[in-house]
């Protein structure tokens, strides 16, 4: 498993290990996560075992219905992965953006559902910035106009810059119902 199987997504990382009582109790706030993001597009869980035993590893995955992916290298404290993130104590959790930055660490519950409100918000204004931009391209070419985006109508209109505008210019109103045409008050 390499960080390119998360492509794009915010990756949490629970560090854990069957033999360690407060990881396996803290199973439990994971599993609640996992379950409420699992259809999270933007949101990934890797569990990383810090196990020297195959078996047991995987009788725990079992026993304490570990869904998300999981990973260990069998290798305790002395490995790859646990020595780059500089791992010295369990359990812990570390939150990466997809560009690697680390977006928290030792999160609690009520603190990971805040950062993925906060990413839920993020992705949302991401997604109507560049709805807007496209759409405001796409309308230059077609029409040859400067566009401005405003919240409302009234913004709009009383913007001196649209009453110097010479020409027709189309205004379309988003909604589910209907499309309009404004006209230059020329």
């Amino acid at each position: 498993i390499s960080r390119s199987n998360f492509k794009d997504q915010y990756l949490l990382i629970q560090f854990w290990a069957s033999w360690d009582t407060v990881s396996r109790a803290n199973n439990a706030m994971f599993r609640r996560i996992y379950k409420k993001e699992q259809k999270n597009k933007n949101f990934a869980l890797l569990g990383v075992s810090l196990d020297l035993d195959k078996k047991k590893w995987q009788e725990t995955i079992k026993a304490d219905t570990l869904k998300w992916e999981q990973a260990c290298d069998f290798s305790g404290w002395s490995g790859e992965i646990i020595k780059q993130f500089a791992i010295q104590t369990l359990p812990t959790n570390i939150l990466l953006s997809p560009t690697g930055r680390i977006e928290g660490k030792n999160l609690d519950e009520k603190a990971i559902e805040n950062k993925l409100k906060e990413i839920a918000e993020k992705e949302k204004e991401k997604s109507l910035t560049t709805n807007h931009l496209f759409n405001s391209q796409l309308l230059q070419q077609c029409f040859g106009h400067c566009i401005f985006v405003y919240q409302d109508i009234d913004s709009f209109v009383s913007n001196e810059r649209f009453r110097s505008i010479p020409s027709t210019f189309v205004f379309v109103v988003r909604s589910e119902e209907h499309t309009s045409e404004l006209q230059s008050p020329a």
